[in-house]
């Protein structure tokens, strides 16, 4: 079976994108596709989905940090908005790992698996729940004073404190 461009380009719109300086996630009809190894600040056609790769920042590597959202601890579905259908709505069949189990299992790997295993220094949680402190250590006032302002700079509070 054939498909026209007009066909592709429709279907290429539905996607979500996530991007990195050297990576790009694709999320299209149920499937997850990974680019590695991409250039910084470059525009891509992957299988018919556009993307550019973020700008590489200038200086070195501070602090990797992972943020992990709305973790649906004690939910047993996820999708549902109350009032509207528009769904799809998930839930864990009765031989499956309870949902929140599953999401966090997988965010988990997920964050793991950054820096070639080693990890990020800081996990932030944030969503429909408290926010829990996390701390950076071992970093000269500068990176710290660095690390929160980009912290700042996406709505994350941050404060630095000497020992």
């Amino acid at each position: 079976m054939s498909v026209d461009a007009d066909t592709v380009r429709h279907i290429a719109r539905l996607a979500r994108i996530a991007v990195a300086d050297d990576e790009v996630v694709v999320h299209l009809l149920g499937e997850v596709r990974t680019y590695h190894g991409l250039d910084p600040a470059t525009t891509y056609d992957l299988d018919g989905v556009e993307a550019t790769t973020l700008a590489r920042p200038g200086g070195g590597l501070l602090a990797v940090f992972a943020t992990v959202n709305d973790a649906h601890f004690g939910e047993t579905e996820c999708g549902l908005v109350d009032g509207t259908d528009i769904g799809p709505v998930l839930r864990a069949e009765p031989d499956e790992p309870p949902y929140p189990e599953t999401m966090n299992t997988a965010a988990a790997a997920e964050i793991g698996a950054l820096r070639d295993g080693a990890g990020p220094d800081v996990v932030i949680a944030k969503g429909d729940h408290k926010l829990f402190r996390a701390r950076f250590a071992g970093l000269e006032r500068d990176q710290a004073e660095a690390v929160c302002r980009a912290l700042k700079h996406s709505d994350i509070s941050c404060m630095t404190v000497h020992n």
